[in-house]
């Protein structure tokens, strides 16, 4: 159930919800820092003639032990934090609405309002749209790492590649649109607290929701 709080904004109580939890919280944080440790240490591992990962990491064998590492942190992490966001990830009727409006990003007039509950459209997209990637990712690399001589050896490395510039993209559109095109979104996964205007109108399913039940 959803927690109230109140917060300060210049000299004025506003009501809050705890959007994410401590542990939501921290699962993204491990798996934002582990997916920038393995983008990195990737890009690195595919060219290798690159002098900057020497000068980062040491050496050549040092990027591939680090890599090996992080895909574990990183798949671990993963795991644990898509399970605990699938409740939210499932598709709801309005989301349609909310796809064929293009969350209203199109609308310079920004009137265009479209329905969202505690996890838009385009957030449960990106949900599943990486969760397949990752997939993709732990077994592709996991071949990579520990059957090296296998058969197949370059479809595994090219399918790995693919998806990982393929998530690599979609995480930095989520970011341009937790950051810039959606300012304070970005801030409220680091406090897990979004304020009642901010619900109202990202969010106005969910906020009716919370209205019903009398906790706004």
């Amino acid at each position: 159930m959803a927690e109230v709080v109140l917060l300060e904004e210049r000299g004025e109580a506003k009501r809050a919800v705890v959007k994410y939890s401590a542990l939501e919280r921290l699962l993204h944080l491990v798996h934002l820092v582990s997916f920038v440790v393995l983008a990195l240490t990737g890009l690195a591992l595919t060219y290798r003639s690159a002098g900057w990962a020497v000068y980062l990491f040491g050496s050549y064998a040092a990027v591939k032990a680090i890599h090996h590492l992080f895909a574990w942190i990183f798949v671990i992490s993963a795991g644990l934090f898509f399970l605990k966001l699938l409740p939210h990830a499932r598709f709801a009727p309005y989301d349609a609405e909310w796809i064929s409006k293009l969350g209203g990003y199109l609308d310079r007039s920004h009137r265009v309002r479209a329905p969202a509950g505690r996890v838009n459209a385009g957030q449960k997209l990106f949900f599943w749209f990486v969760l397949l990637g990752i997939i993709v990712l732990a077994v592709t690399g996991f071949v990579i790492m520990y059957t090296p001589a296998q058969p197949g050896q370059a479809l595994h490395l090219a399918l790995h590649d693919l998806a990982a510039g393929l998530v690599i993209a979609a995480v930095l559109v989520h970011l341009y649109l937790t950051t810039i095109a959606n300012p304070g979104t970005f801030w409220i996964m680091i406090t897990g607290q979004a304020d009642e205007d901010y619900i109202r109108e990202h969010n106005p399913q969910w906020y009716e929701e919370l209205k019903e039940k009398g906790l706004l």
